[in-house]
């Protein structure tokens, strides 16, 4: 039965801790590629997000208890990070300056 709720949950795009250690080794591999402080600013809250939902998870007694997602935490972050090669490749409020995607200075 908890087989069958677990093979739901990983087809359902629930978060799994297999999705979770995923989500940790990618805000790892940003932080480690960091080349700008806001990259990894960002790559840090985004591992902070991956331990809250692990404690979420590890601390739920059912399934509807609630787990904080860092799938938008960890967004943000692949942003502050991306590599770009002209400003069309960053967000609307951002220029490409040195290969990374910065806030458009005033």
């Amino acid at each position: 039965r908890l087989a069958a709720l677990l093979v739901l949950a990983s087809l359902s795009g629930c978060l799994t801790p297999a999705k979770l250690a995923a989500m940790s080794q990618r805000a790892d591999v940003l932080s480690k590629g960091a080349k700008t402080q806001e990259c990894a600013d960002a790559a840090a809250n985004a591992a902070s997000a991956v331990v809250v939902a692990l404690e979420d998870m590890t601390s739920a007694t059912k399934m509807s208890d609630p787990v904080r997602s860092p799938k938008s935490a960890l967004r943000l972050a692949e942003v502050a990070c991306l590599e770009c090669v002209r400003d069309t490749d960053c967000a609307a409020d951002q220029e490409c300056v040195g290969g990374h995607c910065q806030k458009r200075r005033k």
